[in-house]
């Protein structure tokens, strides 16, 4: 239980603690939630942890996850792995995973609201290109990105709006990372989230992985995108060397 937690905290201070994970238990409402990230930040150094998880396995549909309740331990500057999975609703937009990826830039792993138990809600969707671009122009040593997105109409509406301000912020882009996690996310069509993929990460000659969830109804053919990320992989590989060769 978080009061039972919070009432450990308030009499013992964590200095040295470097990781940190917290398996919840019972059912949490939103003040519970929001101490529980205000203990975080205040009984431990914001120098020392680099690891915190925080995780549940009762789903709670009156619970929410939100921008100000993640607050808090943004200051903790050199966290390097983050995993949020309380079965609770998430209501992050495109705003959130922004001051998500900015607060933590030294972030190698994040995991947000993709394990089974976290709650699905339909309202706050946040489309492919606000879940992801923020981590590929903040976070340079991301290895590992785990995160929901809806683009359901996104590619088939206004998505060529946003293609020059993606290319334009991740032109020289060296994002490392090569594991992408979208849980039931609508991965389709295949080719055009291959081909938005590779104008942000800098894939290389690794192709990135794309896990989904075997149920999502736009499971991509692992395949067929392993194939498609190769092969705009080199086209963008080229765009960045002409790039770099203009501005030498």
């Amino acid at each position: 239980m978080i009061p039972d937690y919070i009432h450990f905290s308030d009499n013992t201070a964590l200095p040295r603690v470097a990781s940190m994970r917290i398996q919840v238990e019972g059912t949490s409402d939103n003040g519970d939630i929001l101490r529980l990230f205000t203990s975080i930040r205040t009984k431990f150094s914001p120098a020392m942890i680099t690891k915190l998880s925080v995780t549940d396995e009762q789903p709670n549909h009156k619970a929410v996850i939100c921008l100000p309740y993640l607050q808090p331990p943004f200051e903790l500057s050199n966290l390097a792995v983050f995993e949020l999975s309380m079965a609770a609703r998430y209501v992050l937009d495109g705003a959130a995973y922004a001051a998500i990826a900015q607060a933590w830039a030294l972030l190698e792993s994040i995991d947000i609201s993709v394990a089974n138990t976290c709650v699905r809600g339909k309202t706050h969707s946040v489309t492919i290109v606000d879940a992801l671009l923020p981590f590929a122009v903040h976070c340079p040593k991301l290895t590992h990105l785990a995160v929901r997105f809806n683009n359901s109409q996104l590619f088939d509406s206004w998505i060529p709006e946003r293609i020059e301000e993606v290319a334009s912020r991740v032109r020289l882009n060296t994002s490392l990372v090569t594991s992408l996690n979208v849980a039931d996310s609508p991965v389709h069509p295949t080719h055009k989230v291959a081909a938005f993929l590779a104008m942000m990460f800098s894939i290389g000659r690794h192709a990135i992985s794309v896990a989904a969830k075997a149920s999502s109804m736009y499971r991509p053919d692992e395949k067929e995108m392993r194939e498609l990320l190769l092969f705009f992989a080199m086209m963008r590989s080229a765009e960045r060397r002409e790039v770099e060769l203009q501005n030498e």
